[in-house]
């Protein structure tokens, strides 16, 4: 009764154009690295709403900083949860069969901490030389 008439167009979960068909799972992010020639629209601007005595926007945040909170917990972690959090973590990489993907991975929790980065890359029997080289071929 209250069904579209037609299936959304779009890149989000569900829409025709999504490289995946599921009811739950992925946020989706942009840029896609699996599909690069989707961009953020211009022409579609962030939302305001406007409240009795208030105003919410939506922006983006000047100076994002990312990674401050998961390096944070890190370091919050006695050594053994962190030792432990490392073999989960670099378990699961190792499933991994992109490797541009794992060394993004190991350069976010990199920026995250240092030593956080630097173990799993160990783990994993990555080299910082073979980890700038899988990024530099991304940028290209």
């Amino acid at each position: 009764m209250n069904a579209p008439k037609v299936e959304s167009n779009n890149y989000n979960q569900n829409g025709v154009m999504s490289s995946k068909k599921q009811n739950f799972g992925d946020i989706n992010y942009q840029p896609s690295v699996n599909r690069p020639e989707v961009k953020d629209d211009s022409k579609f601007k962030y939302s305001v709403s406007k409240f009795k005595n208030t105003e919410t926007t939506q922006a983006k945040i000047s100076k994002p900083n990312d990674f401050k909170q998961a390096g944070e917990l890190y370091r919050s972690f006695s050594k053994k949860d962190q030792d432990n959090l490392i073999a989960n973590l670099s378990g699961a990489l190792k499933q991994v069969n992109n490797n541009t993907t794992v060394a993004k991975m190991i350069f976010y929790f990199y920026q995250a901490d240092r030593d956080y980065g630097m173990r799993l890359a160990k783990e994993l029997n990555l080299s910082r030389a073979e980890l700038e080289q899988v990024l530099s071929n991304t940028q290209k």
